[in-house]
């Protein structure tokens, strides 16, 4: 929020769920509030982690380039420079990277380390749980899927 202008939200951080990207009353609720959150000229970033359901970001689907078309996806929006949206594609292997928020067109960004909490919350809550020895849904391809079985079978040593 911009403390000088009213309170006035400058930036909207939304973490996709999955009623987010899947038909039904969530994808309705969220497809208002992101275009009322871009009609409001407030930038907006978009953390997609989920592997399931459609394509959701405010950035059309047929315009980001194949190379950038990972499982997962940030989407940034910048409300003074719509134009010039940022994409950033994390496969499932790799850390979720830092990346910048936009502020006021006339402030520094900041610099949001998303990976740390994220850890936190697998640590915290009941993840560690899950029998990860059955497959994954939707189904990995064989590059990922053998990464997952490393994966498992190291922290299970």
């Amino acid at each position: 929020m911009d403390l000088n202008s009213g309170n006035r939200v400058v930036t909207a951080i939304e973490l996709l769920s999955p009623a987010n990207k899947q038909e039904g009353s969530g994808r309705v609720t969220y497809r208002r509030k992101q275009r009322e959150t871009i009609e409001a000229g407030i930038s907006l970033v978009e953390v997609d982690l989920i592997r399931t359901g459609t394509f959701i970001v405010a950035a059309p689907e047929d315009g980001i380039p194949w190379k950038k078309r990972t499982p997962y996806i940030v989407y940034i929006r910048r409300a003074y420079r719509p134009e010039q949206a940022e994409i950033i594609s994390v496969a499932l292997e790799q850390a979720v990277p830092n990346f910048r928020i936009p502020l006021q067109h006339t402030d520094p960004d900041i610099v949001l380390q998303i990976q740390p909490l994220l850890d936190d919350c697998y640590r915290r809550g009941r993840y560690a749980s899950i029998d990860y020895s059955q497959p994954a849904r939707p189904k990995l391809d064989d590059k990922s899927a053998a990464w997952a079985s490393r994966l498992i079978v190291s922290k299970t040593q």
